[in-house]
């Protein structure tokens, strides 16, 4: 992986040096916690400095609210502070198993605004301000419907720089790749170490191309 902008670790830094606490919530699940994790300290991130603390172990794992039954909304309104109109408003899912850790939440897919609020609340942090940063719009209307009827201020800022990147790839054709990385699960389950670091530097020419 590499940074959207080079400028990006500073600005970050930047932040942080000013006494700003600043985490990453990501879509991700712990599944890609340590790859996730490898990337961002190769790029120059450490959000373990300044990140909010939750008590709680490097490997645990919580649901982040309740299951959204009638008998069991009361579980999440407890939790994070929401009321059974905004319950019903965000049409939850069965809560999925999340993790936080060198400042990482790993939301494993679920509603933004829903678990940073929850969030927020397991580490007892009422903000005066909160800025949110992401390259998808439908994750930036969350947060702003999430605290809607909040005291922070929430700016949320929608990211579009890698927007024709992201436009590219969804409309490309995406047989090679597909190709290429069954034939690397082939060869790494053959156990042909020549074949699979063939494919991986193939893959490799193509990122830095």
């Amino acid at each position: 992986m590499r940074v959207p902008d080079p400028n990006m670790p500073t600005i970050v830094k930047q932040f942080q040096n000013s006494g700003y606490p600043t985490f990453i919530l990501t879509s991700r699940g712990q599944e890609y916690r340590y790859a996730t994790l490898r990337e961002l300290f190769r790029n120059g991130y450490n959000f373990a400095i300044t990140a909010p603390q939750l008590g709680v172990g490097t490997s645990e794992l919580w649901m982040p609210y309740e299951s959204t039954t009638a008998h069991q909304q009361l579980g999440l309104s407890e939790s994070a502070g929401f009321d059974q109109a905004e319950l019903k408003s965000f049409k939850l899912n069965h809560p999925r198993l999340v993790n936080y850790t060198h400042g990482v939440f790993f939301t494993a897919g679920q509603h933004k605004g829903v678990l940073l609020r929850a969030f927020l609340r397991k580490a007892n942090a009422k903000p005066k301000a909160i800025v949110f940063v992401d390259d998808n719009l439908k994750h930036c209307e969350r947060v702003q419907t999430a605290f809607k009827y909040s005291d922070a201020e929430v700016i949320t800022i929608h990211y579009t720089k890698l927007d024709p990147s992201v436009d590219a790839f969804e409309n490309s054709d995406k047989r090679q790749v597909i190709n290429e990385w069954e034939a690397f699960q082939s060869a790494y389950k053959a156990r042909d170490k020549s074949k699979a670091e063939k494919l991986l530097v193939i893959c490799d020419r193509k990122e830095a191309g």
